[in-house]
């Protein structure tokens, strides 16, 4: 796995994790009274930026996928 891979996927939990806090900061602000919205906001964002840290996580740690080539073709047929 090179470099350049893992890179790639740290940066994009920081952006997926940076986007995601800018955004419970919009709704913090528009639904300041409303504590029941920003609850549910709160944990989906933890909830997702977790299963995005995981994610991330398994495509550095995970070994390289060895792609298979086969000479079959294969077809779908839609049946009307």
């Amino acid at each position: 796995m090179n470099i350049h891979h893992q890179v790639s996927c740290l940066m994009h939990a920081v952006a997926i994790s940076s986007t995601a806090l800018l955004f419970f900061f919009r709704v913090r602000a528009i639904f300041d009274r409303n504590k029941l919205v920003v609850a549910f906001f709160a944990l989906r964002l933890w909830r997702g930026l977790w299963q995005s840290f995981r994610e991330s996580l398994e495509r550095i740690l995970a070994p390289p996928i060895i792609a298979c080539s086969s000479n079959r073709s294969h077809t779908l047929q839609l049946r009307l």
